[in-house]
């Protein structure tokens, strides 16, 4: 049996690929299990939203197959650690779709609360729209390119993508807290059930914000290590986790 020879950068990069598709596939279940318990739960929700779920499900189940894809590309068949496969650059797609729709849903829910206050919800959509737009440019840059080494030349839209995640999946949960917050009644069942919500609303912000930025450095500072292709495998998962929970 022929032995392929690796050297120590396409081995952490390789690595760092084996530990993105486990954690996606961990956050993966919890999407499912989470599907599970809104259908349960909310049999009564409108059919526009149970259409949403159904759809955010289905591209997060076509994104992990793609994911699979190209983890069994590099690890099974070997396929040389340079070329940049074309699962890698389809799931970018999706995954800028499933934000997409978290992050307009989690404009909408702040344009109710706010008491339909339309600037807000059209700066949170600004931004959701670039973040959506520079995303889609940079897959379409990646797929034509397919080589990692020529991936350099699409820095800009890419550091586009990363910052503006930060920025609006940021502000989105600020925005949620807030008026959430304002939403307190004053009566202690109805305002802890806020306080739960305020506190997942954060954390969930704050992880989607968090790992966009570790996201961005690690492809600006350690591109060869692929420790940004791992985190990206998250974000797909994270989004569509943020949604159901929401």
């Amino acid at each position: 049996m022929a032995v392929v020879e690796r050297n120590r950068k396409e081995e952490i990069a390789l690595g760092m690929t084996l530990l993105g598709v486990v954690f996606s596939s961990i956050l993966y279940g919890i999407s499912l299990s989470q599907t599970y318990t809104y259908y349960k739960r909310f049999p009564n929700d409108s059919w526009k939203v149970k259409l949403m779920v159904v759809l955010v499900n289905v591209l997060d189940t076509a994104s992990m197959v793609l994911v699979s894809h190209a983890s069994w590309y590099y690890l099974v068949t070997t396929g040389p650690a340079g070329r940049s496969i074309w699962s890698l650059n389809v799931e970018l797609c999706l995954s800028m779709v499933i934000s997409a729709l978290t992050e307009s849903f989690l404009a909408y829910q702040v344009w109710l609360l706010s008491d339909r206050k339309s600037f807000l919800t059209m700066c949170l959509g600004l931004l959701a729209l670039v973040h959506f737009i520079s995303g889609e440019i940079s897959a379409g840059e990646f797929l034509s390119l397919r080589n990692f080494a020529k991936f350099g030349s699409v820095k800009i839209p890419s550091i586009l993508r990363l910052s503006s995640a930060a920025v609006c999946d940021t502000s989105l949960a600020i925005s949620l807290c807030y008026f959430l917050h304002q939403k307190r009644t004053g009566y202690k069942q109805t305002d802890e059930i806020i306080d739960h919500l305020i506190l997942y609303t954060l954390n969930s912000g704050l992880i989607n914000c968090v790992t966009s930025i570790f996201c961005l450095i690690t492809y600006i500072v350690i591109p060869r290590t692929w420790v940004y292709l791992a985190l990206c495998f998250l974000i797909s998962r994270l989004y569509a986790n943020t949604f159901l929970s929401s």
